[in-house]
């Protein structure tokens, strides 16, 4: 089997896994996240292992640790399964497997954690995604999703007892343009950046009554 075939197989595995998640982490943000992948991929002119980084965008949030316990166990059983059938490499598998269950934010604490290129750039794609104003739409999306209230002016936006949804663009959305790994991420990553800064001085405005 080709690796074309192999790849569009597991999209479609993902895509009807995904599709009716609600929160922000669905089948769309997955799919985003693949395409910036390979974008910033061909971007970077560097030999990469395309294979790897597809599959790797594809399956980043199959057990994503925000609904799954156990997530990297989790993440490695139902990976090897799948990657299995498809009879590729067990060093194809063990590389997707290492991107996947240090990719999130949580994982990687707030910093650059990931040595291989394949995983920086499905690392920053994914960064990419919560930025912006798709980010914007989905820290809403899953905050909604557990019950979040969308701000509390009497919290410390910056505390991490804080659980509000703008709590969570001082808690790790603002972070992110400085955590890009790649110089093609990092310039996608500025523009981003910027529009959250413009939402949350408009945001403020007007929940102090402050504009028309």
């Amino acid at each position: 089997m080709n690796k074309k075939i192999i790849v569009e197989s597991v999209a479609k595995r993902v895509e009807d896994r995904f599709d009716s998640e609600t929160s922000g982490h669905g089948w769309h943000h997955i799919d985003r996240v693949w395409q910036i992948s390979k974008k910033i991929a061909l971007q970077e002119n560097k030999k990469v292992d395309m294979l790897v980084v597809e599959l790797a965008a594809l399956l980043h949030d199959i057990a994503d640790h925000k609904f799954v316990k156990d997530c990297d166990v989790v993440a490695k059983k139902e990976i090897q399964s799948l990657l299995k059938e498809f009879n590729l490499e067990e060093e194809i598998i063990n590389k997707v497997v290492n991107i996947v269950c240090k990719v999130s934010f949580s994982k990687s604490k707030g910093s650059q954690n990931i040595d291989s290129l394949e995983g920086q750039i499905v690392q920053d794609a994914d960064r990419l995604d919560a930025l912006g104003a798709i980010g914007i739409a989905r820290a809403f999306a899953y905050g909604g999703s557990q019950k979040r209230r969308m701000y509390d002016p009497n919290e410390d936006l910056k505390s991490v007892n804080s659980t509000s949804s703008v709590a969570h663009f001082y808690q790790k959305l603002l972070k992110l343009r400085d955590l890009m790994n790649t110089k093609t991420a990092k310039k996608m990553a500025t523009k981003r950046h910027q529009f959250l800064e413009l939402f949350l001085n408009q945001f403020y405005k007007e929940w102090r009554v402050e504009t028309q």
